[in-house]
């Protein structure tokens, strides 16, 4: 398992109880982790963000690369992104 477990006394993470850090894909009302493979179950736009505390995100920098499969239409494509 990739991030590390918040301290008892910092405020919640996006979503519990996963770590902080763990990249996270949100598609409609729903949050998973996403791990070395992900297959979602629903259709809807994919956003990608980190599991981090609640309304603590200006502390963040850095970047990290995405690799998504389309299975259906057998598609590849990488988002870098960078902050």
């Amino acid at each position: 398992m990739e991030g590390f477990p918040p301290r008892p006394h910092e405020h919640p993470v996006t979503l519990e109880p996963e770590y902080l850090g763990v990249p996270l894909g949100k598609i409609n009302n729903s949050f998973f982790p996403v791990a070395n493979m992900y297959i979602a179950n629903q259709s809807g736009y994919l956003y990608l963000l980190m599991n981090d505390r609640v309304g603590y995100y200006g502390d963040n920098s850095g970047y990290m690369g995405i690799h998504i499969f389309n299975y259906k239409h057998s598609e590849c494509m990488d988002i870098f992104e960078s902050k």
